[in-house]
């Protein structure tokens, strides 16, 4: 799943990861990847909920917290996806990705003071680890929170 989804192919890689939880269903890694891959690629969180609530059931960790609430991003459940990525942020304080989603979270909630603080601590991480695009993001949802917009 991971080589698909890698090389762009995100239907490819459903069905990889489809067919590993086939053996190993509780493999928390694949249920974490194909829900996230069916929240950010393929635009599908509510199948996406099962799996990333599955994966958060097998290991309380950062990547599957970030999963599960950006997940609830996408089914616009933003006081449930607030809490799941701010648990990940406290796990994982310095991930400039899980912070972007919280950020993205509040802002789409209409709490723009919160967005623009997390998104700035987003930004200063992103800026620090040298990734353009993630920092493209996030300066793209700062600009929409001081602009007080929490269109999706």
């Amino acid at each position: 799943g991971d080589v698909h989804q890698i090389a762009d192919h995100p239907d490819r890689a459903r069905k990889a990861y489809e067919e590993g939880l086939k053996y190993d269903p509780d493999n928390w890694v694949a249920l974490n990847n194909l829900a996230f891959l069916l929240t950010n690629e393929l635009d599908q969180s509510e199948h996406a909920l099962p799996y990333a609530r599955r994966a958060v059931g097998l290991t309380d960790n950062p990547a599957a917290l970030d999963t599960l609430g950006w997940t609830y991003v996408g089914l616009q459940q933003y006081p449930e996806a607030i809490a799941e990525l701010s648990r990940a942020t406290r796990l994982a304080p310095d991930d400039a990705s899980t912070l972007y989603h919280l950020g993205e979270a509040y802002r789409r909630d209409g709490q723009f003071a919160e967005a623009t603080g997390v998104l700035q601590n987003a930004l200063g991480i992103a800026q620090t680890q040298g990734d353009n695009h993630l920092q493209q993001r996030i300066e793209d949802a700062r600009a929409r929170a001081r602009q007080h917009d929490a269109a999706p």
